[in-house]
């Protein structure tokens, strides 16, 4: 036999191997909301604006469908891996301390399972830190604020100071830095989203400007690797030790779900250095699975960006479409936390 023909057998029986699902974790932004409290400007004339029912930063009807369409996707997927009974024994879920990450979850599992939620005080809180690394952890902030002063920060912050003062006058902000700009293009798409009339001097700046400078905020934050270690990094290593606890039979689990916020799933495309810029939609959603095949485990990255609403397989550089767990972790180490909190400034003077 030729050597040619050896290695394309070879390939044809590798490739056609079925193996077995171990596990699946998935990681998705929470649906539709009202306008968050944090996004407010002196200026905004709709800041009496109560978003009643739902309130400020809460879940609307269309993130809730949103949220349960999702789980019905993901139950179209894995149908004949899941049971079709919500336990606890089967699925880990997680949320962040926020109600409509709490109430995305909700409607994703009720998506899921016909029987529903039984008891939703039993899904995990993940720590504040998970959410807002730049109020909990001073050194993500330190090292942040320093990139955003070196020169290849100052040449991207350079691309939108001409508008400072346009939008200072305007809004009543002290507008100095990317993240000044990301609020108030929240502010106005979540008012854009209630239908109320944006203000005739954003349209110089909306739609390009500001999503351009948000764009640019997020893609920083997956893309400076000082950085991963003290957020994206550190819910990767959660789910990491969920694989192991499964490789080495210690868990029943089948199912991880995190419901969570942009941030984070920006910050854990980065730490798998598969980040393309774009705005995280409601309800995006990052799957791995975990698969054995001839008694070796293998990890599979998906991303589903709500439009057009399908799974994407993601190739993660340096390895193949199902990647080796030992590889996976491997080419992931550098990204990954210490075994202390490492959230402390560091003196650099």
């Amino acid at each position: 036999m030729s050597t040619l023909l050896f290695l394309l057998l070879t390939t044809f029986f590798k490739c056609s191997e079925v193996g077995q699902l171990e596990l699946v974790v998935a990681i998705f932004r929470h649906g539709d909301r009202t306008k968050d409290a944090m996004t407010f400007y002196p200026k905004d004339p709709y800041n009496n604006v109560t978003y009643y029912p739902y309130g400020l930063g809460q879940l609307t009807d269309e993130g809730k469908l949103r949220s349960f369409f999702l789980g019905q996707q993901l139950r179209r997927k894995y149908d004949n891996y899941l049971s079709p009974k919500y336990t606890t024994e089967e699925v880990d879920a997680a949320s962040t301390h926020y109600k409509r990450t709490k109430d995305t979850l909700k409607f994703v599992v009720e998506g899921l399972f016909s029987t529903g939620v039984q008891n939703p005080n039993d899904w995990k809180i993940l720590p504040e830190k998970y959410i807002n690394p730049f109020g909990k952890c001073p050194r993500y902030l330190q090292i942040y604020e320093q990139y955003e002063s070196s020169g290849a920060g100052r040449k991207v912050l350079g691309k939108y100071e001409p508008y400072f003062p346009y939008i200072v006058q305007h809004t009543g902000l002290n507008i100095t830095k990317l993240f000044d700009l990301l609020l108030l293009y929240a502010c106005l798409r979540s008012e854009e989203e209630w239908k109320l009339k944006l203000p005739k001097w954003t349209s110089l700046v909306y739609k390009n400007y500001l999503r351009s400078a948000t764009q640019d905020f997020f893609t920083i934050t997956a893309s400076v690797s000082a950085l991963h270690p003290l957020y994206g990094g550190v819910l990767m290593k959660i789910i990491l030790d969920n694989m192991h606890k499964k490789v080495t039979s210690s868990t029943n689990h089948k199912l991880h779900l995190y419901s969570v916020h942009d941030l984070n799933i920006v910050s854990l495309l980065g730490v798998m250095n598969i980040y393309r810029p774009h705005l995280v939609p409601y309800s995006a959603c990052i799957v791995m699975e975990l698969h054995k095949i001839s008694g070796i485990y293998y990890v599979k990255v998906l991303y589903q960006e709500y439009t057009p609403g399908h799974f994407k397989e993601i190739t993660i550089p340096g390895c193949d479409v199902l990647c080796p767990i030992g590889r996976f972790r491997e080419i992931l180490a550098q990204n990954l936390p210490g075994e202390e909190d490492n959230c402390n400034i560091v003196n650099t003077s």
